[in-house]
């Protein structure tokens, strides 16, 4: 943006460098604020750091601070709250210091910081440093450094300061896979996760969270189509009893029509016996009649022919 105002500038454009610089000096002060946010923070992850430390662990920073300048006056001791962590929690026992621009840290207070192990080889001279998988070889006196086998060039050597053995803090943080950031203003090193690691966290993330709800979704339409099979086999099985009921209605009502129609033939029957005993009692009964009648008219004559 400087650079177009500059050139709206040179071109005689007076209202675009107007209206350029003014744009300009917004997003200063715009990264003014965001930079005093940020060293207010800086400011409050200091004093955290400090709040670990007693009085008298202080007093003996301040004495192995002395000690080490003397030993060395080109080194920069560094305080204990100048290396800043949100993914480890460091304490030192011997301060950091700077040497010929780089940064230097006791190996055992880095190494516990962030969860790793150490170990020293005192018949070969050199730091094994263990976290995960990986697995560091620090030689003394030598810019050289072992990572899981493979040789790899320092650009400073390891070293011993105040009986302490020092390591180059940025090859062992990145080779944890975290990142280094310097901040001139406040003389702090801030120590991060890689951001790539971040965003493939939350890659997974959100591809576990697409998987359970792919999973949740496919749940819901089977235990749908479960509902749905089962509502299907009720409304079936209630067609079927209602089919069942219906045949026993209908083979009831048939057995009684038919001990009915039985009843009927029964009554019939017995009406036509009787009518038929009735005629034949009738019959019986005019010939009874007829033969009495025969009689009598036989006893008249016999009496005619008396006298």
């Amino acid at each position: 943006m400087e650079e177009k105002y500059e050139a709206a500038r040179e071109s005689g454009d007076q209202e675009l460098a107007d209206q350029l610089k003014e744009e300009l000096d917004s997003a200063k002060e715009d990264f003014r604020i965001i930079k005093d946010d940020m060293q207010s923070v800086i400011l409050e992850k200091k004093q955290i750091i400090k709040n670990k430390y007693t009085k008298e662990e202080i007093e003996e920073l301040k004495e192995l601070e002395k000690k080490i300048i003397e030993e060395d006056p080109e080194v920069k001791v560094l305080s204990v709250d100048s290396i800043l962590s949100d993914s480890g929690d460091i304490k030192f026992d011997t301060p950091p210091v700077v040497k010929n621009g780089r940064t230097l840290v006791p190996v055992r207070a880095i190494t516990k910081g962030f969860g790793a192990k150490v170990d020293w080889n005192p018949e070969t001279g050199e730091t094994v440093i263990t976290k995960g998988e990986v697995e560091i070889v620090l030689p003394l006196d030598t810019n050289k450094a072992i990572v899981n086998g493979e040789e790899i060039e320092l650009d400073i050597k390891p070293g011993v300061i105040s009986n302490r053995t020092y390591v180059p803090l940025r090859f062992i943080v990145e080779t944890f896979g975290l990142n280094v950031d310097w901040d001139s203003d406040s003389e702090t090193i801030e120590i991060e996760d890689d951001i790539n690691e971040e965003e493939s966290t939350e890659e997974e993330s959100t591809e576990e969270e697409s998987t359970e709800e792919e999973s949740t979704e496919e749940e819901s339409i089977g235990e749908e189509s479960a509902e749905e099979e089962s509502t299907e086999e009720e409304s079936i099985e209630e067609e079927n009893t209602e089919e069942e009921s219906t045949e026993e209605e209908s083979t009831e009502e048939e057995s009684i029509e038919e001990e009915s129609t039985e009843e009927e033939s029964t009554e019939e029957e017995s009406t036509e016996e009787e009518s038929t005993e009735e005629e034949s009692t009738e019959e019986e009964s005019i010939e009874e009649e007829s033969i009495g009648e025969e009689s009598a008219d036989q006893e008249v004559n016999t009496e005619g022919q008396t006298i």
